[in-house]
């Protein structure tokens, strides 16, 4: 099983994760070109894939690089955790910003900014959560940043390809009324897969269980 961070994150954020008796690897994210497609960024990581995948999980920005990944591995299953499985799943007003290209207004280095606002957006309210993120944005890239924003917004894929689709009921980047989300956390929010790690922990041995029982 392969664990695909989000947006400007990395293996931290899967650090409370326990999947005792899964093995499991992390995917790093490696620097975009510019004006990348996120298809040919997705074939500059296959050589991080070193076995046949039988599952990817995506968190955020991850749920869409795994759906591109898997039109490689077309035998792996995809698992989404607080992301999309199509465009349609973004709010209207995410699909407008990326239609306009407002998002390019913003630098790198201004996603990056540490603010309560975007604290609040991500569901970060816990002082432990909030260090670790606030650790996470001050060591992301502003370019994968810049160039992973424009992606999400304006990617094309369809969500043929999950299998199961795990999101808060008080996700507020993806808000979860706009998805088909499967697997409901009551009180989750975008960063969940720490503040609620437990409980993630929990549906995913028991999600992989039954799949592969």
């Amino acid at each position: 099983m392969y664990l695909i961070p989000g947006l400007g994150a990395d293996y931290r954020v899967f650090e409370q994760l326990s999947l005792s008796g899964i093995e499991y690897r992390i995917l790093e994210w490696i620097h975009p070109e510019k004006d990348e497609p996120v298809e040919h960024y997705v074939r500059r990581l296959l050589p991080q894939i070193t076995e046949a995948p039988e599952y990817f999980v995506g968190l955020s920005f991850g749920g869409v690089v795994g759906a591109e990944l898997r039109k490689h591995f077309p035998d792996a299953k995809l698992i989404l955790i607080s992301s999309i499985a199509n465009r349609g799943e973004l709010p209207w007003w995410s699909r407008l910003g990326g239609a306009l290209r407002i998002n390019r207004l913003f630098s790198g280095k201004f996603l990056k900014h540490r603010n309560p606002v975007i604290r609040w957006i991500f569901g970060v309210s816990k002082g432990r959560d909030t260090e670790l993120f606030n650790a996470i944005l001050k060591d992301s890239d502003p370019d994968f940043l810049y160039w992973a924003f424009d992606e999400i917004l304006n990617w094309k894929g369809n969500g043929a390809h999950r299998i199961h689709h795990i999101h808060g009921r008080k996700d507020r980047l993806i808000p979860m009324r706009f998805t088909t989300a499967d697997i409901r956390i009551e009180d989750g929010g975008h960063f969940m897969i720490v503040s609620h790690g437990k409980e993630i922990s929990s549906i995913l041995t028991e999600m992989l269980r039954r799949l592969d029982a």
